[in-house]
């Protein structure tokens, strides 16, 4: 019968009541195209992250590593003006896989700022100067008043590697005293830190944290763990959308048999009031037998 039909479309029995019937479907229609335009929502913005996914994973494959906007700003900026410029983090390779984390730990923000060479830096600094606020934070190292620092035997500044001399010495000054240890000794240095991420300096000890760390800046282990990492976060989105898409077939299946059962109800509620006429009719004819 029609109402079986019904049914079994619905998988679950029609309320006799049939106003309540068309009301509990309308709100069972309301809530699945409300989850066919959620699902599209998130779709559009999986597909939006994906293309910035696949542009970054061509920047990879090419060598290219993405620094924080402000940095690249400003080394563009610079770059623009005809001074040359480079990200320090660029600039570096850590030899050591052990201290990898604490090379990028110690320097953190240090890693993105931009160097210049030292006859240019007075240009350099008047435009960042004229740089919007958004490029702040941001470092421009004054190489000439650095000096030749001395790396002492055992610290972070032993196991990094430098592509230019200006490089290595900006290296040395801000890691060649800071030495290599562990818990039971990390207080009898000035400057120090262990391969987990505990720093001592100014006598007192931090942990660093995990996120400053996480996601690695220098040298080319970064580029192919970078790109490891966008592969598998393309593979996450690209999943996520089937998923969406898969919840939208399902939502519109959904506003599709509601739809029909609705067309039907008016159907199902005139037979049911002819059969109940009909009931009536023998009933008084039985009567007058």
């Amino acid at each position: 019968s029609l109402v079986d039909q019904c049914r079994a479309l619905l998988g679950r029995p029609l309320l006799d009541d049939h106003a309540a019937e068309s009301e509990a479907l309308g709100r069972e229609q309301e809530s699945a195209t409300r989850d066919v335009v959620k699902a599209s929502m998130e779709i559009e913005g999986a597909k939006a992250d994906l293309a910035v996914l696949h542009a970054e994973e061509k920047d990879l494959a090419a060598g290219i590593l993405r620094h924080p906007e402000p940095s690249r700003e400003l080394k563009e900026a610079v770059e623009k003006a005809g001074i040359p410029a480079a990200i320090f983090a660029d600039l570096l390779e850590v030899t050591d896989a052990v201290w990898h984390d604490a090379v990028e730990g110690w320097l953190n923000t240090q890693r993105f700022n931009v160097l210049v060479p030292e006859a240019d830096f007075q240009r350099a600094l008047e435009i960042y100067h004229a740089l919007p606020a958004k490029t702040a934070g941001v470092g421009l190292p004054n190489l000439a008043a650095i000096h030749d620092e001395e790396v002492h035997p055992g610290s972070l500044a032993e196991v990094v590697e430098a592509r230019t001399p200006a490089a290595r010495r900006y290296a040395a000054y801000l890691m060649g005293d800071v030495i290599r240890t562990d818990i039971p000794t990390l207080k009898q240095y000035e400057r120090s830190i262990t391969a987990d991420c505990m720093r001592y300096a100014s006598h007192t000890a931090t942990r660093i944290r995990e996120d400053v760390y996480r996601r690695w800046y220098i040298g080319r282990e970064a580029r192919q763990r970078r790109l490891q990492e966008v592969r598998a976060d393309i593979d996450r989105h690209g999943r996520g959308i089937e998923g969406f898409l898969a919840a939208t077939r399902e939502a519109q299946a959904k506003i599709e048999i509601v739809s029909r059962v609705l067309r039907q109800l008016p159907v199902i509620e005139e037979l049911a009031s002819a059969d109940e006429r009909l009931k009536m009719a023998r009933a008084q004819a039985e009567e007058i037998d």
